[in-house]
């Protein structure tokens, strides 16, 4: 199908910092992708009561939410399964874009925690909504003087 401009043609592809030889391509998601996320939160919240005693659900944590969406939309890496044997000379990558999403879970889930931690800032950064959604660097407070709502300032000056 063509979408026009809300069109995703290629999957983003992201490099890693300590190892930029390496790639982990994203696939684009869809709505689809989007529900059973919102699903999988639901799923995974854990009941629980707040400060007053109200009913609330905790999200998983965000081990547990980076790799799922990882999982969900990987769709390719050259980080060797054999560090003898680069994909590019022939050898196999970690995980196969058509692994289960159990399997891709498995192997992603077996990342050292700084690993997962960039890999999901970078999902984040090429696929909008997903990720850990931190706030724009220019939607954060540069000081502690600083008003992190403006509207709430206006509303003070016109009082």
């Amino acid at each position: 199908m063509f979408f026009g401009k809300y069109a995703v043609l290629d999957s983003p592809t992201y490099y890693f910092e300590k190892e930029p030889d390496w790639y982990w391509k994203f696939r684009p998601a869809t709505s689809v992708d989007a529900i059973a996320k919102a699903r999988w939160y639901d799923d995974k919240s854990v009941p629980a009561t707040d400060e007053n005693g109200e009913p609330i659900k905790l999200l998983p944590i965000w081990f547990e939410r980076a790799i799922h969406e990882l999982a969900v939309l990987f769709d390719g890496t050259n980080i060797p399964l054999d560090p003898e044997k680069p994909v590019e000379d022939g050898g196999k990558p970690i995980l196969d874009p058509k692994a289960s999403l159990t399997e891709r879970e498995k192997v992603i889930g077996g990342m050292p925690p700084d690993m997962l931690g960039e890999l999901w800032v970078a999902l984040g950064d090429a696929v909008p909504f997903w990720g850990p959604l931190l706030l724009a660097e220019e939607d954060t407070p540069q000081d502690e003087n600083e008003n992190p709502n403006p509207a709430e300032d206006e509303a003070g000056k016109q009082s």
